[in-house]
């Protein structure tokens, strides 16, 4: 164990701390949508799955493509997100959302990528946002809310 010290800060304004705007953060349900992970690399998967479930998704995440397609096919729960890496191992995620939109067509997608997004700009898949690595607990959380209210 250990402790930690705080002075406090004479004249310190707590309303001043920065409230996140309504363009940020939109009103949904958020334990009404259910969030697909699939990223080969455990820990940027347990933050991610960590980061949306603490903001109260409901989250699957697999480390797999074909992880990913026997979830689908097993699970009951209308997925309405699938966050997926570009390299997966045997199955790229470009594949994966093309294979899934064949049976989801209304599927949303967020593909991400520790390469640039304009070496990978020439790939189209409809509904699909890109967002590059490494990214933050913030950006991961924003571009899921943003995919599922466009």
């Amino acid at each position: 164990s250990f402790l930690i010290y705080i002075s406090p800060v004479k004249g310190a304004n707590i309303n001043a701390i920065p409230h996140p705007s309504p363009d940020e953060f939109f009103e949904l349900n958020y334990p009404d949508f259910n969030i697909l992970l699939v990223e080969d690399e455990d820990s940027v998967r347990m933050f991610g799955a960590h980061a949306l479930r603490d903001f109260g998704f409901n989250v699957m995440d697999v480390r797999t493509a074909e992880e990913a397609l026997e979830t689908i096919a097993q699970n009951s729960k209308k997925i309405d997100l699938l966050i997926t890496d570009i390299t997966l191992g045997s199955m790229d995620g470009y594949s994966l959302a093309r294979l899934v939109k064949q049976e989801l067509p209304d599927l949303k997608i967020v593909i991400t990528s520790g390469y640039d997004q304009s070496t990978v700009a020439n790939i189209e898949i409809e509904n699909s946002l890109f967002l590059s690595k490494p990214y933050t607990l913030k950006e991961l959380v924003t571009i899921a809310i943003r995919a599922l209210k466009d």
